[in-house]
């Protein structure tokens, strides 16, 4: 089951399995998941010592049963969270292991009434490799509990709907490519999403409609615009650009050994793209992310650009040209704009 289907069936009211295995790291829908639960299982308000959260990093999966076993003096529904459930996978072959694996099995045979348990293995992430072999082990492990629960990583279009969702219930007049913007900004990431759209919800009210200034002035991600707009004059060979950019950097007061890095990030990864054999931005996106790397959907179509453009040779003096600049930035010298300028120079050529 997807994160998704199971928000759609508690909101619509229906009833909660005995137990649920949650799977990915993916923090927006998990934790509406969770909400909905305490609701739909404890009522609203307070929850009155019936919610009982455990870190199976701190206790064993006996401990959780044990919780689970044992109703509480005077009745009533329980919802049980134990959270780092991949923690038990270290022992799983074990003895220890296999008898707790056992136990959950004819737990799940014969469940408390009106006790739901969650188990949560939310570290490892399904876009990472080894995250997704150790997701696939804990699922096997845990395959007696009644309903799986995939928490991956949203696609754009996800974060974009969740924006416009969120954008709705808040009351906010905010345009669909301010959302996009926004989309780019936090690379898909819905739960960033939703702290940003609180806070342009203070700043800019219900009464006007916010705009692209005003996400520059509050995200974080939005201040380093013109290191990206740098890199993408850089991705075109686009000198006269990319020194207009640089003018306007430093007024702004921009940290040059910052924007070094960050080009020296894109260079590799685009000599990377190139070696590998890489085509397109959703290609890029998807090989990345199997070495834990996640980027949004324009900053891999400016690798793809660069890696198109700029051959390996180029590719390695450009990074050669940004080892000497980072170098010389942090050497006694007249100006650090003339060797930016010189960087530009060469990197454009």
């Amino acid at each position: 089951m997807k994160a998704q289907d199971l928000t759609r069936h508690l909101k619509r009211g229906g009833q909660p399995a005995a137990g649920y295995l949650f799977l990915g790291a993916e923090p927006f829908y998990r934790s509406r998941c969770t909400s909905f639960l305490k609701e739909r299982v404890l009522g609203p308000g307070p929850d009155d010592g019936f919610f009982i959260d455990m870190d199976m990093k701190e206790c064993q999966l006996g401990h959780v049963l044990d919780e689970a076993n044992s109703p509480p003096l005077f009745g009533g529904p329980r919802l049980i969270r134990a959270r780092n459930a991949d923690a038990a996978l270290r022992t799983s072959n074990s003895r220890a292991g296999r008898s707790a694996k056992a136990s959950l099995e004819q737990y799940f045979a014969d469940p408390t009434p009106e006790t739901v348990v969650v188990l949560q293995a939310t570290g490892p992430r399904w876009e990472d490799r080894d995250g997704k072999a150790k997701l696939q082990r804990a699922s096997k492990y845990y395959s007696s509990v009644p309903v799986r629960v995939e928490f991956a990583a949203l696609t754009d279009s996800d974060a974009l709907f969740v924006g416009k969702v969120l954008a709705k219930r808040m009351g906010l007049a905010i345009s669909g490519s301010v959302l996009e913007e926004l989309v780019d900004l936090l690379g898909a990431d819905a739960y960033r999403m939703e702290g940003e759209l609180r806070k342009l919800e203070l700043f800019a009210g219900k009464d006007r409609e916010i705009d692209s200034s005003d996400v520059a002035l509050l995200v974080p991600e939005a201040r380093q615009r013109g290191m990206f707009e740098f890199s993408d004059a850089i991705a075109d060979r686009d000198r006269i650009r990319a020194l207009e950019v640089l003018d306007t950097m430093e007024k702004a007061g921009m940290y040059w050994g910052l924007q070094v890095s960050t080009l020296g990030a894109l260079l590799r990864q685009a000599l990377a793209a190139r070696e590998l054999g890489l085509r397109g931005a959703a290609q890029i996106r998807q090989r990345l992310a199997k070495f834990g790397i996640r980027i949004w959907h324009a900053r891999a179509a400016q690798i793809d650009r660069v890696a198109r453009r700029y051959s390996a040779g180029d590719l390695r003096r450009a990074l050669l040209a940004l080892f000497e600049v980072d170098r010389d930035l942090r050497r006694p010298r007249p100006d650090d704009r003339i060797l930016m300028e010189m960087l530009v120079m060469k990197l454009t050529r």
